[in-house]
């Protein structure tokens, strides 16, 4: 059985242009088994201490697959925050630093500030204010120049 894994994965592999799951699997396992090998102390806290990455001297099967699932999710979301923090308009939301959010409990909103000052929040949350740039790139005015 494992004979016939290996050479459908030598098969699948050849094809570099496409997605594959053997392919993403052949370039995962050897993340999984550095997570696994050197998953042990971090910092002066003593061994044993990571218990959100216990070190694992021989895993099962069902550890290996739980492992490779995790760094799978990972990887992805790591791709995702890399494309959406190259987006010139959407992804600058990835770039807010030192930024005191807006609270949205139902108090605040009930009782807050006035429904067009939380539409007006909501709308910068969201980077849909509009503005003469937006204006400007939806074709509504022809530059985005200020008027005065």
């Amino acid at each position: 059985m494992f004979a016939i894994y290996e050479q459908c994965k030598e098969r699948v592999v050849e094809y570099n242009n496409r997605w594959s799951g053997p392919k993403e699997l052949a370039n995962l396992e050897p993340i999984v088994e550095h997570n696994f090998r050197f998953a042990g102390q971090h910092g002066t806290a003593g061994l044993g201490s990571n218990k959100s990455n216990p070190y694992i001297a021989n895993p099962t099967e069902k550890q290996r697959r739980e492992k490779i699932a995790e760094t799978l999710v990972a990887q992805h979301e790591e791709d995702h925050i890399r494309h959406a923090s190259c987006l010139s308009f959407q992804g600058s939301w990835t770039h807010w630093e030192d930024c005191i959010p807006f609270d949205l409990s139902w108090d605040n909103l009930i009782h807050g500030p006035n429904p067009r000052v939380i539409s007006f929040l909501m709308n910068a949350q969201i980077n849909s204010v509009v503005t003469p740039v937006l204006l400007a790139l939806w074709g509504k005015i022809p530059s985005e120049m200020c008027a005065m």
